[in-house]
């Protein structure tokens, strides 16, 4: 048996809650727990998307770069201008020759340089002309020679909307702008379309590797198309992009694209730590350092509703399509008396057309429900459909339901893995490799061709694919093979048709708990698409990097100082993070997660105590009263906790449903 045991200083309530979704063991039970509030303020919260080089973004420059900079106008004549551009590419002859050009204003004649070998030299002679010519003279590299065109007034017009040509896009090094962007408390789509409006371009035109949490300050890279930098850089001094930041500008000949990340560096502040000791605080940290965390799907997985998204994931793979819709429309986490009007005069007179009078506008889900049942009254059908009901929501929003389900399954299923055969590989077990052996290599090759299904029990292999990336994963068949792998190797699946499962003790207990929903893991064929779940693996256990931390201190007359020095902070106004006097203690902390890792499961080991939001906003409600009790306000003293958490990112269902 394993050693981990289950040790938590959970309120019975919210164990209850976290043991339902199957998050209850411990890599390292035995260091001491402490508590602190999470998310106290969104600064207290960083979030830096790592690119696919193992590269944290930061915000670390607002400068536009000289080749992105539109010159001053030059005041000289004509001549001055020829002499100067003359004694630069030091030859004799080229001030009459460009005074002729100027002069015979020919827009099908050029005038070529001489040769330029350094390409920063060629950048240096775009930008004199630009700055003698602006728009008049359009310049074109061609090798190491540049060629100079007079512009006509519809290229003019082009230059004032700074538009280059495609040409100029090329020797600017690709046409579109890549930049950091900064947020600080704001929506993801709600900033990409102020970003859109304030550069006049369509939203399309801007691409990023994922969504960031709104409750917190987050950078990662955007690409934009066909935009300049300097356009781009206006948006730090325009007033309806409040609470963003650009920077760190380049031009490349590829977009940003979905999935590009690698994963997030989070800086995480707890507020009023409770602990025996500071020494504590930081072996818990070496702990998670060392030890790793259990890489369960966090509580956030699960949805926000008074019914768990997993159970509406069984009731569709389950085909209960009228209880699916049943079970959503009688729960949801909203508590507001617009929200029970609407859904008590539903449950009363299920009339959608009535009840789509009430719902308000982001109750998503039971709108699209409500309109799909009410044009099917319309059209006088003899019964409902509710599948087809279901299918009016928004398809990131299925997909949650039924990934809520493979992740509970998951979550259960991994802890009695460890409980069972403990922190070792063991016969049966499935570990991910980055290649294959060349001889199991051509074994599996022959199997491909043969088009084996995944879930063939007599398989070992499998190359796999999970968004952009690509592993392969191995069954382990020896006691000896078992000694060559690390126990963080060791996967898991989620429940799929092209999933390999574990030959051991594993996949009856997959079979079992799957078979008390009257699924079958081996059947997750499905001829509907949204039900037909390929399935993908996760590490049992994961090490974050780059882990490090820091101690601070505050009063009650200064609640909302910050703990975290933001990137704005150290380029415009550096302040001291680190205190040594003050009432409160602070512990920030700040690790790197993989995609689709939670940084609450990291959290969660090191504290030994519940991350939900739910747990969260009620220790910041009573640090808010406590304080404002202390210096007599009525005022509250910190924005609203929002009832969310802490969500890696989710190239597809992570989406606004308002894309749909």
């Amino acid at each position: 048996m394993a050693t981990i045991q289950q040790k938590n200083i959970i309120s019975p309530k919210q164990l209850a809650t976290d043991v339902l979704m199957g998050i209850r063991l411990f890599m390292n039970p035995d260091v001491k727990p402490f508590t602190g509030i999470i998310k106290h303020r969104y600064s207290d919260f960083h979030v830096h998307e790592v690119n696919r080089n193992n590269q944290i973004v930061y915000l670390s420059d607002l400068s536009i770069p000289e080749i992105f900079k539109q010159p001053e106008p030059s005041n000289a004549t004509l001549e001055e201008k020829a002499k100067e551009i003359a004694e630069f590419l030091k030859s004799d002859t080229f001030a009459n020759d460009l005074i002729s050009f100027v002069n015979d204003n020919d827009f099908a004649a050029e005038l070529r340089t001489n040769e330029i070998a350094v390409k920063e030299e060629r950048t240096k002679f775009h930008q004199l002309v630009r700055q003698h010519f602006q728009t008049s003279i359009h310049t074109i590299t061609e090798g190491n020679v540049i060629l100079l065109k007079l512009t006509n007034s519809k290229t003019n017009e082009r230059d004032r909307r700074n538009q280059p040509r495609s040409k100029s896009w090329k020797s600017l090094g690709g046409e579109y702008c890549h930049f950091t962007l900064y947020k600080e408390n704001r929506d993801g789509m709600d900033v990409m379309n102020t970003i859109a409006r304030s550069l006049r371009t369509d939203i399309k035109s801007l691409s990023y590797a994922g969504t960031k949490d709104k409750r917190a300050i987050t950078t990662q890279r955007v690409s934009v198309h066909k935009v300049q930098a300097d356009k781009v850089a206006s948006l730090n001094s325009n007033k309806y992009a409040s609470g963003i930041k650009v920077g760190n500008f380049s031009y490349e000949k590829d977009r940003v694209q979905l999935g590009d990340a690698k994963g997030n560096h989070f800086v995480i502040g707890l507020r009023e730590v409770e602990v025996e000791s500071e020494e504590d605080l930081f072996k818990s940290l070496d702990s998670l350092k060392n030890n790793g965390f259990i890489n369960y799907f966090g509580m956030q997985r699960f949805g926000t509703r008074a019914v768990a998204t997993f159970e509406v994931g069984i009731l569709m793979l389950q085909e209960k399509w009228k209880e699916a819709v049943e079970l959503l429309m009688e729960h949801s986490g909203m508590d507001s008396d617009e929200y029970k009007i609407a859904q008590e005069h539903w449950l009363k007179n299920h009339n959608p057309t009535e009840a789509l009078k009430l719902y308000p506008r982001k109750c998503t889900t039971e709108r699209k429900i409500l309109e799909a049942l009410e044009k099917q009254s319309k059209s006088q059908s003899k019964s409902l459909n509710y599948m087809q009901a279901i299918s009016a929501i928004p398809k990131n929003m299925r997909s949650m339901y039924l990934h809520s389900y493979q992740s509970r399954i998951w979550n259960e299923m991994v802890n009695i893995r460890i409980e069972r055969y403990g922190k070792k590989v063991v016969v049966g077990d499935i570990v991910k490799l980055d290649s294959l052996p060349t001889e199991e290599k051509k074994s599996e090759e022959g199997k491909n061709e043969k088009k084996s299904h995944g879930n063939d029990r007599k398989r070992k292999y499998q190359a796999h694919q999970s968004g952009k990336d690509t592993f392969n994963v191995k069954i382990v068949e020896t006691e000896e093979e078992a000694l060559k792998y690390d126990f963080f190797q060791v996967v898991l699946p989620m429940p799929g048709h092209s999933v390999l499962y574990p030959k051991n003790s594993i996949m009856e207990e997959y079979t079992k708990f799957m078979g008390k929903d009257n699924l079958n893991p081996l059947r997750m064929n499905h001829k509907n698409r949204d039900l037909n779940l390929p399935g993908d693996y996760r590490l049992l256990v994961t090490k974050p990097t780059n882990v490090s931390g820091y101690v601070t201190r505050y009063d009650d007359t200064d609640p909302l100082v910050d703990i975290i020095e933001s990137d704005v902070s150290k380029l415009e106004n550096p302040q001291p993070v680190k205190r040594t006097e003050g009432k409160f203690l602070a512990f920030v902390v700040e690790f790197t997660l993989d995609k689709s890792q939670y940084a609450t499961m990291a959290l969660r080991e090191m504290t030994k105590s519940s991350t939900s939001a739910g747990q969260q906003t009620e220790l910041s409600k009573l640090s808010e009263e406590r304080r404002r009790q202390v210096l007599q306000l009525d005022e509250p003293l910190v924005e609203e906790t929002a009832e969310d958490d802490i969500e890696p990112d989710n190239q597809e269902t992570n989406k606004k449903a308002r894309l749909e």
